[in-house]
This record gives C-alpha cells, sequence and structure tokens, in this order.
C-alpha cells in the first residue's frame, strides 16, 4: 500500500515537470513565446491519503485521493509560489503501473493570490512519471506542459518529490509561455 502512495505522489510531482503556456495577445503587442525553466518540491504524507482496494481482472489495485503542497521556483516569475495539489491515483499493485488525474494550483505565497490553475494526467512506472499539465495563468495566458519526473520514497510515509519544468538542454521536457493567437485571428479565422 505504502509504494502505491508513493507513486500518486510522484506521478503529481511529474506533472509539474514541464510547462507550456499560450494566451491572447499582451496588451500593445502581439504573440509571444517564453521558455521558462522550474522545479517544483513537494512533500507527500501518504498516512492522509484515501485508499480504496479492490481487485480486478489483472490483479490487486488501488485507487487513491492525495492532497499535496509543496513550492515551485520557475524563471518565470509567474509559476513561482506555493504549489498544492488534489490527485486521484489507480495503480496496479501487480505491475505497478497506473495513472493519475488530478487539479494543482499556485498561489503568491505573501499575498496567496492565484497565479496557475490547471490539471495534471500522468502516467507512471514504479518511480518513473511522464504526464502533462494544461492550465491558465492569473494574466490569461495559457499553460501546457510536457513533464518528467523520479519519486523520492523513504519508510517514514512522508516523501518528497522533486520535478524538474523545462530547460534549456535538448531533450529535456519542453516547456512553453506563448499568447494564443495573433491580433484579429480569431475575427478572420472564423469566416
Amino acid at each position: 500500500m505504502q509504494a502505491t502512495r508513493i507513486r500518486l505522489a510522484a506521478l503529481t510531482t511529474v506533472v509539474l515537470g514541464s510547462i507550456g503556456v499560450a494566451s491572447g495577445a499582451i496588451a500593445g503587442g502581439g504573440p509571444s513565446t517564453g521558455e521558462p525553466f522550474a522545479t517544483i518540491d513537494v512533500t507527500h504524507d501518504s498516512a492522509a491519503d484515501q485508499v480504496i482496494e479492490c481487485v480486478g481482472t489483472d490483479g490487486r489495485y488501488q485507487q487513491i485521493r492525495s492532497h499535496n503542497s509543496g513550492t515551485m521556483t520557475s524563471t518565470d516569475p509567474r509559476l513561482t509560489g506555493t504549489v498544492t495539489t488534489d490527485e486521484r491515483i489507480m495503480i496496479n499493485r501487480s505491475t505497478l503501473t497506473g495513472a493519475v488525474v488530478g487539479d494543482m494550483q499556485v498561489h503568491d505565497p505573501v499575498t496567496r493570490k492565484l497565479k496557475f490553475d490547471g490539471e495534471i494526467y500522468a502516467v507512471f512506472k514504479a518511480i518513473a512519471v511522464k504526464g502533462v499539465i494544461v492550465g491558465k495563468l492569473a494574466d490569461g495566458q495559457r499553460l501546457v506542459a510536457n513533464f518528467s519526473a523520479i519519486h523520492e520514497p523513504n519508510s517514514s510515509g512522508v516523501h518528497r518529490l522533486i520535478v524538474t519544468v523545462g530547460g534549456p538542454a535538448v531533450g529535456l521536457d519542453l516547456a512553453v509561455v506563448q499568447s494564443v493567437s495573433c491580433p484579429g485571428a480569431r475575427r478572420r479565422l472564423a469566416r
């Protein structure tokens, strides 16, 4: 059961791994693209999880509801802050594979204002996680981020998850911040 809980937390962390954002044109200008880099450090207490166990056609399963919190630090200040996730995880205990679906928010640690609101989708095998995050920044820009992560379990039931988002090197999960369209494109493309 503990291994399953560990995977859930890891999956959430992984989702945060890389970020891409699309939004409306910035006031006074056209589209823009940025490539932020971020790290997410989340602590997960598996004792607080809600867990249901069952038997499937291919082995034993755990369905988990997990809440996690931590920090996100980014080269883009709009993505830096306090991170919280609410995850729903389904794990095949026989194969240690599964999926995570959840919600993610980033708040300013001082003002508590919402900076990012989105969703997490991920898959995992043992401690390796791959996924995507989709949502909106407070300024209306959209975020679409690929990510990958490794979960750091320990025997105490409190686990640390460290996720790297984006990065300058080729081959890392891509993270972009981008406006949604050119000025007037919606009107012209709708015809």
